[in-house]
């Protein structure tokens, strides 16, 4: 005999039962009470819905399309395209249930391609990137490490940085133009870049001679050099900026 079923009443989007034990009566989750099984999905429903890229062929113009598309947006070295489109090649195939094998070694070809036609340059890549990390105040083994994770061999990352001095000490091109009039490591003469970044990362973090309260500046010397520390620069060029009394600009300002 089936024992009567349980009064229950649905508040929102749960049923509650009421439950009554001896003297104690009280209302209790319907779904606390039963074990639920979900009904297995299909393979189809687990993947991803498609996308309008995902329409047409997948062949090596499929490929050189979403490099394009890449490429309007961002600067990349040839490392950096292989690893992009390999990624949108295998997020495609799950989505569509297609072989990637098809195209797969064709991303070689689509990459040496693009960068004959100067849509990729390795060496205009690191450029700007050398350019703008010193802007930021990067240490040089900062800018090794990030370029040489993007791809680029250090023997290109070496000879950027020879014209980029050979730029510095003829006074002309663009590594002068990165330290502006207004930048107090602008005024570093002969202009070291290395120096000129570390004064930039002190201004910006207002320690060594940015730092404004003269008597805890000595108490927290070691706690400056660990700033500049951690951000690769030497020990001698973090204890030339930490110790120095004045800016770049003040220095320059007293000598006129």
């Amino acid at each position: 005999m089936r024992p009567p079923p349980i009064p229950g009443a649905r508040v929102g989007k749960r049923w509650l039962a009421f439950e009554s034990t001896g003297s104690i009566s009280r209302f209790v989750s319907v779904q606390g009470m039963e074990t639920h099984r979900q009904s297995p999905r299909s393979s189809d429903a687990e993947r991803p819905r498609r996308r309008r890229t995902d329409v047409g062929p997948l062949d090596p113009a499929w490929l050189e399309r979403e490099a394009v598309s890449y490429l309007a947006r961002w600067e990349a070295t040839e490392h950096g395209l292989t690893e992009t489109l390999r990624k949108r090649l295998f997020a495609r195939c799950e989505r569509t249930g297609e072989s990637p094998e098809q195209v797969e070694d064709a991303i070689g070809d689509v990459v040496s391609r693009l960068a004959a036609k100067g849509y990729v340059d390795d060496h205009r890549f690191a450029e700007h990137t050398f350019a703008r990390a010193r802007r930021e105040g990067r240490s040089r083994s900062q800018i090794h490490a990030q370029l040489r994770a993007k791809g680029i061999d250090s023997g290109l990352i070496e000879r950027i940085e020879l014209a980029r001095a050979s730029a510095l000490e003829n006074g002309a091109g663009e590594a002068t133009e990165t330290l502006s009039h207004s930048d107090d490591a602008a005024h570093l003469e002969p202009i070291d870049e290395e120096l000129a970044a570390a004064f930039r990362t002190a201004r910006k973090r207002r320690i060594g001679p940015y730092f404004e309260d003269v008597k805890r500046r000595v108490e927290l010397r070691d706690k400056h050099l660990g700033v500049l520390a951690r951000r690769g620069f030497s020990r001698e060029t973090a204890y030339l900026v930490i110790e120095a009394d004045l800016t770049p600009q003040e220095l320059e300002e007293r000598g006129r």
